[in-house]
C-alpha cells in the first residue's frame, strides 16, 4: 500500500452512525382505500403507506439524525460508508455526538410513554379511519426497537498480504482529497445562496460557519496538498476585514468573491495548483541562486486535472489575483 496512504490513515478515526428511525407506517391494504366511500385523507395516506401515528410526533428524530450528520461533517470527510475526522478533533466529535444520543434517548422514551395517548389522539381526529388505524399500531417494544441513535469509532489498517484488498483501501483513501474539496464547495454553496446572492452586504455573523469551514480544511490539509493554499486564501480574507460592523462595499465584495471561488470546484482546482506551482518556482529560484545550477520545476498537478469539455466556451478558471504588499484587503473582488 502506498506510503503516503498509510501516514493518512494514522492520522484519522474512522466515525460510523448506526441510526434507525421508525416511521410510523403500514402498508396500505386494498380495504383501506374507500371506508363509507370516501377516500382517506392525504394526511393518513400517502405512497402505499397508512400512518398509525401523528407524523409530526417523529419529525424530531430525522433532526437528531441530521444534527448527528452534520457534526460528522463539520469533524471530518465521508469515507468508507462513515467519516474520517483527524485525531486532533475526534474528542469535539465524540462529545457532540454523545450529547446527541443522549438527547435523542430521552426523547424516544418520551414517545414511547405518551404511544397510546398519540394513537389515542390519531384516531379522534380522523373517526372515520379509527378501525383501521388501530388494526394496524404496533405494540410499543416494537416502537422501542425501531429507534435506535448510537454511533462507533475505529481505526482502519490494510489487511496484509492481499494485494487487492490493499488497492482498494489506497484508491479509497487517495480519494479523500477529493470528498472533502467536494464538501467545500457544496458548503460554500449554500453559504453563498443563504447570504450573499442578490445581496449588498452581510453582518458579522457570517464569519462564523466561514471559519468554521476553514478550520475542517486546516486540520484534514494532511490528505491533499491542495488543501493548504485554499485555507491560507480564506484566512488572508478574513484576516482583513474589521471585526465589528455590517460588511460591505469593498470588503463585501472581497468575502463573496471568497465563496464563489470555494463554492465553484474547477475554480479551486485551478486556485491550489497556481499556488502550489508558484511556490515550486519561487523555491526554484532560491536554489538557482545558490546553488548557480540551472533547475527546471517539475510540473505541478492536482491529480485531478481540468478537462476542456468541463469549460464552458471563453469561460475559463479565473486567475489569482496578485496581492501587493500594502494592499490593505485581500481577497477575490467580482
Amino acid at each position: 500500500m502506498n506510503t503516503s496512504s498509510i501516514d493518512i490513515l494514522e492520522q484519522v478515526v474512522c466515525v460510523s452512525l448506526d441510526v434507525r428511525i421508525w416511521s410510523g407506517r403500514r402498508m396500505l391494504k386494498k380495504e383501506d382505500l374507500m371506508v363509507q366511500g370516501t377516500l382517506p385523507p392525504s394526511d393518513l395516506v400517502s405512497l402505499g403507506s397508512k400512518k398509525i401515528i401523528d407524523p409530526s410526533e417523529l419529525s424530531v428524530f430525522n433532526a437528531m439524525k441530521k444534527r448527528m450528520e452534520r457534526a460528522c461533517l463539520e469533524y471530518g470527510t465521508r469515507f468508507l460508508g462513515g467519516y474520517a475526522v483527524p485525531l486532533e478533533r475526534f474528542n469535539e466529535l465524540s462529545a457532540e455526538l454523545n450529547d446527541a444520543v443522549n438527547e435523542a434517548t430521552m426523547k424516544k422514551q418520551d414517545l414511547l410513554n405518551r404511544y397510546d395517548s398519540l394513537i389515542d389522539s390519531w384516531c379522534a381526529k380522523h373517526p372515520t379511519y379509527e378501525a383501521i388505524i388501530r388494526k394496524a399500531t404496533v405494540p410499543s417494544p416494537v416502537v422501542d426497537e425501531r429507534i435506535n441513535f448510537n454511533w462507533m469509532s475505529f481505526r482502519v489498517n490494510p489487511v496484509t498480504n492481499d494485494e487487492e484488498a490493499e488497492k482498494r483501501l489506497d484508491t479509497q483513501v487517495k480519494g479523500l482529497g477529493q470528498k472533502l474539496m467536494d464538501e467545500i464547495s457544496k458548503e460554500a454553496e449554500i453559504i453563498y445562496g443563504r447570504s450573499f446572492k442578490d445581496k449588498q452586504e452581510v453582518t458579522q455573523k457570517i464569519i462564523a460557519p466561514i471559519r468554521r469551514l476553514q478550520k475542517k480544511m486546516v486540520s484534514l490539509s494532511f490528505v491533499d496538498n491542495r488543501i493548504k493554499p485554499l485555507s491560507k486564501e480564506i484566512d488572508d480574507v478574513l484576516d482583513a476585514l474589521p471585526k465589528t460592523g455590517k460588511l460591505k462595499g469593498m470588503e463585501f465584495f472581497a468575502l463573496r468573491g471568497l465563496m464563489e471561488l470555494l463554492s465553484d470546484d474547477e475554480r479551486i482546482r485551478a486556485f491550489s495548483s497556481d499556488d502550489a506551482k508558484a511556490t515550486d518556482d519561487s523555491e526554484d529560484v532560491i536554489t538557482e541562486e545558490v546553488t548557480t545550477e540551472s533547475v527546471v520545476a517539475d510540473e505541478v498537478t492536482s491529480g485531478d486535472e481540468i478537462e476542456e469539455a468541463d469549460i464552458e466556451e471563453d469561460v475559463l478558471p479565473m486567475p489569482t489575483p496578485q496581492k501587493p504588499k500594502t494592499q490593505p484587503l485581500k481577497g477575490w473582488v467580482f
